[in-house]
């Protein structure tokens, strides 16, 4: 492997970081050339597809953008008809929830078909036991470092709805 001692600390961090960064570069590529957005856009309607009448702040939240950064990112797919914003209520008529349409669906299933073939092209080749060995060991890593004062939605800004972090982490 290019080093004599592969079971130290250091090594297992340096392997983790590289990991890290590789599979969301992975990711993140996929995702934004099969649908030519940025990656905050693509998250966004990742978001709301799961959560539909999601609040600007709560989304705010989920991508750590500045509410003015979400405010105008959800202007941006307003206007190219990717989303919907309806008005929640009559005394506060500031506050909006926000849904995908027909178009932002069709963005959704081409954001979730890329993620997975990004994912895919990791996983051939591994044995279905070796993926469950990979599955359990992510699953203790991702306890370790999980703010649970963050929703978990910041952590799987391109999961399906269907994926439940907490069942993996055990938190």
């Amino acid at each position: 492997m290019g080093t004599s001692d592969n079971c130290s600390d250091e090594f297992a961090g340096n392997l983790i970081s590289a990991f890290a960064i590789a599979v969301s570069d992975r990711i993140n590529q996929r995702i934004t050339d099969a649908t030519q957005l940025n990656d905050s856009s693509c998250f966004a309607i990742v978001q709301i597809a799961n959560k539909p009448g999601l609040s600007i702040e709560c989304l705010s939240k989920i991508l750590q953008l500045k509410h003015s950064s979400v405010v105008r990112l959800i202007n941006k797919l307003e206007l190219n008809e990717m989303i919907h914003r309806h008005k929640n209520t009559a005394d506060d008529m500031r506050r909006v929830s926000i849904v995908l349409t027909e178009k932002g669906q069709e963005l959704y299933d081409c954001i979730q078909n890329a993620r997975k073939e990004a994912v895919q092209t990791m996983l051939d080749g591994f044995s279905k036991a070796d993926r469950k060995i990979f599955a359990k060991t992510v699953g203790q890593l991702l306890s370790k470092v999980i703010d649970e004062d963050m929703p978990e939605e910041r952590y799987c800004k391109a999961c399906d709805a269907s994926f439940n972090l907490s069942d993996v982490t055990g938190s």
